[in-house]
């Protein structure tokens, strides 16, 4: 069975430097990152992750906590690889605060170096609350700037600021929002946005609440056009309340694009395909990771764990298709 130091002697590199380049690929140059990996090829060498934990007293282990595993999963346990770290992914049993700081609590005890923790403002502020002395370095994705932990998030409020601002310069005037959820305490950021695009244009906001679902939008719609049927066009709080909406404007005999315009946020995989495909805000999910797989090395590698590198904010981009009228071609970076 071949060994690091056979690995060393075919490349033709010191044994710490076959270690660098499996534990950490950029601290080497990318032409001995090659002849490592083609030595290790070539005798058949796989690092023995166990051993080298025992060796180092560490576990190159990365804990991510999300409700789903999706997009960002992937984006997170690719970013992490190329750093040299593996990703132990955890859903939280159940959707409440108290099974998440469950999950959080358990990742770990399994000795992961670090933890990316997605959830909401409440959710974080709870697992913050419960950390130990020698918890792991901390960073939450897609929560609220208000954490008062190390945060990577999109700017959604930026987001629903621009596609609403995309609306009204469309000449739409009477543009009303689906659905805030009735259970919320406060205004979401993509709302904040909606409402400062309206005001600054001198204009009154109308938010329809109800659930942020197929069926909330389609129901929105249908209520929106019966209690104010001169607006022209509809925000949505994301893909699924637009596609909803579309059903609803339908049953209402209203024609989309033509009578009113609707958008929707998210960019999912389904909003291109919708009859008329939907304009929508599309969320960077790669640079989204990337930056909070960033972030927590930095912290690993022993930078100052607290909010002074935060919040980062990332850009949501436009995404200009056939629901809003007009060409329909798409527009935004990354997508297709």
């Amino acid at each position: 069975m071949a060994t690091i130091y056979d690995v060393a002697e075919r490349a033709q590199v010191s044994i710490a430097t076959v270690s660098r380049a499996f534990r950490r690929p950029d601290c080497v140059s990318e032409d001995v990152r090659e002849r490592v990996r083609q030595a290790a090829d070539d005798l058949g060498y796989r690092p023995n992750r166990l051993a080298r934990a025992l060796a180092e007293g560490r576990t190159n282990a990365l804990g991510l906590l999300l409700p789903f595993y999706g997009l960002l999963a992937e984006h997170v346990a690719r970013c992490a690889l190329e750093l040299g770290y593996e990703v132990v992914i955890t859903p939280p049993p159940e959707s409440t605060v108290e099974s998440y700081v469950e999950a959080a609590i358990a990742l770990e005890d399994r000795q992961i170096e670090g933890l990316l923790l997605c959830g909401d403002a409440e959710t974080v502020r709870e697992y913050a609350a419960s950390r130990r002395n020698g918890s792991p370095p901390l960073v939450a994705i897609g929560s609220s700037p208000e954490v008062g932990v190390p945060l990577v998030t999109v700017d959604e409020e930026a987001g629903g600021y621009e596609i609403a601002r995309y609306v009204l310069s469309l000449g739409h005037r009477e543009v009303a929002f689906l659905c805030l959820a009735q259970d919320e305490v406060r205004p979401t950021g993509r709302e904040h946005g909606y409402v400062r695009a309206m005001t600054e244009a001198g204009l009154e906001p109308l938010i329809h609440q109800g659930p942020a679902t197929l069926e909330g939008g389609r129901n929105g719609a249908r209520e929106i056009i019966a209690r104010a049927p001169t607006v022209t066009a509809l925000v949505s709080f994301n893909d699924a309340v637009a596609m909803g909406a579309l059903r609803g404007l339908f049953d209402s005999g209203r024609h989309v694009p033509g009578d009113v315009a609707v958008v929707g946020f998210d960019n999912t995989p389904q909003s291109r395909y919708c009859i008329p495909a939907l304009t929508t805000m599309d969320l960077p999910v790669a640079e989204v990771a990337e930056r909070a797989v960033g972030l927590l090395r930095r912290q690993i590698d022993g930078g100052a764990e607290g909010p002074a590198e935060g919040p980062i904010l990332v850009d949501p981009h436009l995404v200009r298709r056939e629901s809003c009228g007009g060409a329909g071609g798409e527009v935004a970076p990354g997508t297709g």
